[in-house]
């Protein structure tokens, strides 16, 4: 293609004459990434499959040589014309910044907060009619005609499958395309019972209906959501494949509901669910009330990916649909510019990128706020305020009267507003698009009607964020969270920059000399063993530009004794755990950006070490005595030579050995205390690894063949076992410090050093705040007066150090900032890397963390913190405090702040500012909000 290379790299030799140079693309999806082997194995090559070899590897040469063979034997060769810069990428060529920049437009509409909210449409439907064709009393035309009566714009049927044959589904197809128009758009759908308990529903313009091999039950009307085996006891399955082939390029949809009904059967939560896009957040049995869990809806979007949330009304006549009008049934509200473009806007697959405006309500009208933001910044440089802003509006109406508008981050208040009785609300809030955010409105009238809205959700592009695949199974890429039976990372391996991208899993460019393996709990106790097949739910603490921290809950497990599960095979039912509650928290300090850009532009080439935590907290649940705790487990590949496993306590080392491949079978525990550390180290190529335990006694156990090694980690228990009371935790910490390919650490010498630098980094100074005690490895300091404020030059021997530092002492509450005097920030394409600011998140402990590049500037200069903040009597307010624009062209920097009283009761408090930032001009003040009250206290003059 001219201009381009192909994607995917699909090749074809056709119509070539001789003299002629076809040039092949060779994907690095299956080249490069397999660590110590090839992807493919050899297969396409030489040595093929099932007993058949492959004579492609000599096509191929032979077609070039074949190609080429005019060429070598003429006498002159050459005479193309290439440009100059013909191998110079796009994104490295001049202009291409301000290309990127271009697609970012802003004026300072932006920064007025009296402007009005922008329009939205609002349209009414139904979720859940049933028509004659499997047991209703109406036909299409009967319905399309009493929701044009009722002012309803779209209905969604979902017939009952048990009473539905092929034919019918095709009938009712061709009568809700004859019987849509400008004013009402019908579409065809309908429900079935799942093999776990709940119910799913299929629906769009062409429904597929389920073949035979996805169903099950006597009548084979029930559909095979968790795959089954021959006697019908559950197994991994394939419901992937039916539902994305009935997605049919997108003209088609897949909803779930009935989440507390099926309870009893281990059905699904909306949290656990996967392969989906619809989630019935209010639902109705033929008038009906059969449940409302908001709650959960609130506890997926912390997971990163929400579902379109809608209100499932069941019903088998057009009298029972008016009904459910009449009677004030929270039905289905989508916002789009016209009903013809109510698909495309608000009803389709919710993939990543969607943003829609879509909410089941029974009362308040949310106009404006649900959506998808992206931020992004060239080549992923952080600091670059504008833009990073975010300035939503919060508009919601009610008839009613409003009592209260509630947001919600997840799980976690956000803000909440007490109108006391207005029809409504309008709030311009200003944030930081550098947070990752999943924001849901709840909204309720005087008169008991609700509302859920689909999140404002979004990530900066440059940052480590959790962003969700369409599948609604991990995250793409990062793999930092899953849903169902899957667990969190434990470390963070930097790959091979710009080395081409793997599909959906496939192996990363790295080749960690000893990773710690495959995380996965185990107890057994006294009172039996809990651990297999954990199924959990992933939580989201939070994601700044740098740092991202998120956690796996496991309450319970996913069909005990099925083998090879995982979040695609394995949906349930579900077996609550007995002896125990398992929370995995991962964070990670990302590595920092060359400056280079790569992808479109919003990402950055990354290099430095890699820095994560692992941390496993156990709270048993009765008392027992724990005979043992398994971590993980792991086969790794012997390397062919010059690895050496080193442990240590402090800067000393204990042992080291060869553990590579030539080294004869060795069996071989090591005992790590608290401070303990072990490493994998080589001259070779390869990521080397320093791993601490910052937490309970371990055990590294390890089986040594020539091929290959397996070792696992345990918790170092008593010989006798530990006894343990219900409510008691058990907490694991471990670091890890991985080095990229092209940083060896070459020998114990190299490893020491690294290790005394990351106990005690050169020439460090403290000047507000303290430095707490702890093991080599994140660097702990406590905020003083609400900031932290440090120095740290560069390594003194040139190390190309990352210092992951964590600091304790902030509300999560209130907004924290880094403000950098001086350090390191790429290629500083957006002003210089010195007097910056960025938003910080808060872990739920009330820490922030951040990694100091101190080999990649001379000094780095900070200043950490919370800076505005309030007394004790306001220890529940939310204090925001955003950077509109940082100083350019000689203009001062621009402040927002403002504060919000979510409680019951009048708060007054004294709000005073602490870290002395410039163009923040707030002054220590008394105030007295009421319940609910929102005020602004700085904010640049519009």
């Amino acid at each position: 293609r001219p201009g381009g290379v192909l994607d995917p790299p699909l090749f074809a030799i056709r119509d070539l004459q001789p003299g002629r140079l076809a040039l092949f693309h060779l994907s690095p999806i299956f080249h490069f990434g397999s660590g110590t082997s090839w992807f493919h194995n050899g297969a396409v090559l030489d040595k093929g499959l099932m007993g058949k070899p492959s004579d492609f590897g000599r096509l191929l040469e032979n077609t070039l040589r074949w190609l080429g063979e005019p060429s070598a034997g003429s006498e002159q060769l050459g005479g193309a014309q290439i440009a100059s810069d013909r191998w110079v990428p796009d994104l490295l060529k001049p202009g291409a910044k301000e290309r990127f920049d271009g697609n970012w437009p802003r004026g300072p509409e932006v920064l007025n907060p009296h402007l009005p909210p922008p329009a939205a449409n609002l349209f009414r439907g139904i979720i859940g009619p049933r028509t004659v064709y499997s047991g209703g009393k109406g036909t299409v035309a009967d319905y399309a005609q009493a929701a044009r009566a009722k002012g309803l714009s779209f209905l969604i049927f979902l017939e009952d499958f048990a009473q539905l044959t092929p034919e019918e589904l095709a009938a009712l197809v061709a009568d809700c395309k004859a019987h849509s128009g400008e004013d009402l758009l019908l579409l065809a759908g309908y429900r079935m019972k799942t093999n776990i308990g709940n119910s799913v529903f299929f629906f769009g313009s062409d429904p597929l209906y389920v073949y035979e091999k996805h169903r099950t039950g006597p009548d084979k009307k029930v559909f095979k959501l968790q795959g089954e085996d021959e006697q019908g006891k559950f197994a991994p399955g394939d419901s992937i494949n039916f539902i994305f082939e009935s997605l049919r390029n997108d003209v088609n949809s897949v909803g779930y509901f009935d989440f507390t009904g099926p309870a009893e059967k281990g059905g699904w939560r909306i949290e656990h669910a996967r392969l989906f896009s619809m989630a019935g957040v209010v639902y109705y049995d033929h008038g009906k009330f059969v449940e409302d869990v908001t709650d959960q809806y609130l506890t997926t979007n912390q997971g990163t990916m929400a579902a379109i949330p809608v209100a499932i009304n069941l019903v088998d006549s057009p009298q029972e649909m008016t009904a459910e009008i009449d009677q004030g049934h929270a039905l289905t509200y989508a916002a789009a510019p016209s009903v013809k473009q109510l698909w495309d806007t608000a009803l389709r697959w919710n993939h990543q990128y969607f943003g829609c405006n879509v909410f089941p309500s029974s009362g308040p009208l949310i106009r404006a706020w649900p959506g998808t933001y992206r931020t992004q910044a060239f080549a992923g440089e952080n600091f670059v305020t504008w833009r990073t802003l975010l300035a939503p509006w919060v508009y919601v109406t009610a008839e009613a009267g409003l009592k209260e508008v509630a947001l919600y981050d997840g799980e976690k208040l956000f803000r909440r507003f007490l109108p006391g009785g207005a029809p409504e609300l309008k709030v311009r809030l200003y944030l930081s698009g550098a947070l990752q955010m999943n924001v849901s409105i709840v909204a309720t009238d005087l008169k008991g009607g609700k509302a859920v809205s689909f999140p404002l959700r979004g990530w900066n592009d440059g940052s480590p964020a959790a962003v969700f695949c369409g599948d609604h199974v991990n995250d793409c890429g990062g793999m930092k969270l899953f849903r169902g039976p899957a667990w969190q990372r434990a470390e963070n391996v930097p790959s091979v920059p710009n080395a081409g991208q793997t599909w959906d899993g496939g192996p990363p460019p790295a080749l960690a000399l000893f990773p710690l393996g495959q995380i996965s709990p185990a107890l057994t106790s006294d009172q039996g063993s809990e651990g297999s097949n954990l199924n959990q739910v992933p939580y989201l603490d939070f994601c700044d530009e740098k740092v991202h921290q998120g956690r796996s809950v496991s309450t319970d497990s996913v069909l005990p004794g099925v083998v090879h599960i995982n979040p695609w095979s394995g949906y349930g039912p579900r077996t609550p755990h007995q002896l125990a509650i398992y929370t995995g928290i991962y964070t990670e300090w990302q590595q920092y950006f060359t400056g280079t850009p790569t992808a479109w532009g919003a990402h950055g080439i990354a290099a430095g070490p890699g820095a994560a935590l692992y941390t496993q907290i156990i709270k048993f649940q009765r008392d027992q005595v724990v005979k043992s705790l398994a971590l993980s487990g792991l086969w790794r590949p012997k390397i062919p030579a010059n690895v050496m496993l080193v442990v240590g306590e402090g800067d000393r080392i204990l042992s080291a050995r060869d553990v590579s491949a030539h080294v004869s079978p060795v069996s071989r525990t090591y005992h790590l205390p608290t401070g303990g550390w072990w490493a994998g180290i080589s001259p070779q190529e390869g990521n080397a690894q320093l791993h601490v335990n910052l937490g309970a006694p371990l055990e590294l156990r390890l089986w040594d063949n020539l091929q290959s090694s397996r070792f696992e980690m345990w918790v170092a228990l008593p010989p006798e076992g530990l006894p343990v009371k219900a409510g008691q935790e058990h907490e694991v910490r471990i670091f890890t410090y991985s080095w990229p390919m092209d940083a060896r650490v070459q020998d114990t010498d190299d490893l020491l050093r690294w290790v005394r630098y990351l106990a005690q980094p050169d020439a460090m100074q403290i000047r507000r705040g303290k430095r707490l005690e702890a093991p080599p490895g994140i660097i702990e300091f406590e905020l003083e007066d609400g900031a932290l404020e440090v120095s740290v030059p560069k390594p003194t021997d040139g190390l190309d150090a990352t210092l992951p530092c964590r600091a304790r002492g902030c509300n999560p509450r209130w907004t924290a900032l880094l403000f950098q005097y001086e350090g390191y920030n790429g290629a500083a394409r957006y002003g210089p890397p010195t007097n910056r600011v960025r938003p910080l998140g808060i872990d739920p402990e009330g820490r922030v963390c951040f990694p100091i590049f101190a080999g990649q500037a001379a000094n780095t200069h900070l200043l950490v913190g919370q800076p505005v903040v309030a007394d004790e009597a306001g220890k529940d307010l939310f204090i925001q405090v955003t950077c509109l624009r940082e100083a350019q062209d000689e203009a001062p920097p621009l402040w927002h702040v403002s504060v919000n009283n979510p409680t019951d009761q009048p708060i007054t408090s004294k709000l005073r500012k602490t870290m002395d930032l410039p163009g923040l001009t707030f002054s220590e003040q008394t105030l007295t909000l009421q319940p609910g009250e929102y005020r602004v206290l700085q904010h640049p003059e519009t």
